[in-house]
């Protein structure tokens, strides 16, 4: 996996995002961070498949990593959500498939709303983390992705799953700004 990578949140406009990808492929990066929740994956994949069928990369060649929205976390709409991110990107399957955030909402009727709000409160499912993840590794048994890993966890979340898990977690995503300034010691 790349140490570096582009993320692809807050791109949709359709121009910017073919600029910005283009060019990062052309100046070399390989792994492309995207998710369900950034409502773009349709652009990626359409400048990927053309990129792919023009020969200026190989699907090969890329890294590419999706996330489960806070919707999909029941076991069985983990699958069905990992599928609507490989249609939208137009492929067969993610290098890397991350639980964006271990907060499962309720989901509403409309996929894309992946925060069921009510009174201008977040609604809460109750999901146990764990059956979630159990899902998830039956995406790479299936081989819709070739890993998988958490995004946002705190230390409890990551151990509980670490412990229990049969494929383990190959990627813990953390936030980190280079603007951050931590005081030295």
């Amino acid at each position: 996996m790349p140490i570096i990578g582009l993320g692809t949140f807050q791109i949709k406009d359709p121009e910017s995002m073919k600029n910005v990808l283009t060019t990062a492929i052309d100046v070399g990066y390989k792994h492309i961070d995207t998710a369900f929740t950034y409502s773009n994956e349709n652009l990626i994949g359409a400048i990927l498949k053309e990129m792919f069928n023009k020969g200026e990369i190989k699907r090969e060649d890329l890294f590419i990593v999706s996330k489960l929205p806070l919707n999909g976390m029941k076991p069985d709409a983990v699958e069905y959500f990992c599928n609507l991110s490989l249609t939208a990107l137009q492929l067969d399957y993610v290098d890397l498939y991350l639980l964006h955030f271990p907060v499962p909402s309720k989901r509403s009727d409309k996929d894309k709303e992946v925060f069921l709000i009510k009174d201008g409160v977040f609604v809460p499912d109750n999901i146990n983390l764990m059956d979630t993840w159990k899902a998830m590794e039956s995406l790479v048994e299936k081989g819709l992705t070739k890993s998988i890993g958490l995004s946002n966890c705190n230390s409890k979340q990551i151990q509980r799953i670490y412990d229990s898990a049969k494929i383990k977690p190959t990627v813990l995503q953390v936030k980190y700004l280079f603007s951050w300034s931590f005081p030295s010691k």
